[in-house]
């Protein structure tokens, strides 16, 4: 999976009213967007200052041990994300699943986000994700990224506009959403 670039239905995205599908996060909407804007800085786009790869990678490695045996599988992981917001990604196959479609977990450098989708992110509406993702894969991914500190940050944040600070060569909306910023390829 290492060279993998994912490919988005751009377009379907969740309003903020919208229902993330799934388990709450740990932290309210109001209060991820505010940790998202903390965590944007216009100095650091790839790596946040002091940012400890060693760290990040042995804390990935125990998300990927723990989705694993979770899910009583081998799940697929990408170590090797280059000009990203994202570290890791961790994809339980649909065999495992109860769902009966693949499972996303994206990891950010920045500010131990996670993002988790049904599929690929931004795969499916907020209404699929609410009908087919089921409680009890939620409910596992949730707590293997709790118990390692993770914050997940709902798709209702995470796809909607941009309206940080950092601007890239010149241009203001460099990043069309917030998981433009901090998961997603330069």
């Amino acid at each position: 999976m290492s060279a993998r670039r994912w490919s988005f239905r751009r377009g379907v995205r969740p309003t903020p009213d919208e229902p993330a599908g799934g388990a709450a996060a740990e932290l309210g909407e109001p209060e991820q967007r505010a940790l998202l804007h903390r965590l944007d800085d216009p100095l650091h786009l790839e790596f946040p200052r002091g940012f400890d790869r060693r760290a990040t990678s042995a804390k990935f490695e125990r998300l990927v041990d723990l989705l694993d045996r979770a899910f009583d599988c081998r799940t697929e992981v990408d170590r090797t994300i280059q000009d990203a917001g994202s570290s890791g990604i961790v994809v339980v196959p649909s065999a495992a699943t109860n769902s009966g479609e693949s499972l996303t977990v994206m990891i950010s450098n920045f500010g131990d986000l996670a993002s988790v989708s049904l599929g690929a992110p931004d795969s499916y509406r907020a209404e699929e994700v609410a009908a087919l993702f089921d409680p009890r894969d939620r409910t596992r991914i949730d707590d293997a990224l709790r118990a390692l500190g993770y914050v997940i940050v709902s798709d209702a944040v995470l796809w909607s506009a941009y309206d940080g600070k950092t601007v890239v060569e010149g241009s203001p909306r460099h990043f069309s959403t917030w998981w433009d910023r901090f998961f997603n390829y330069f």
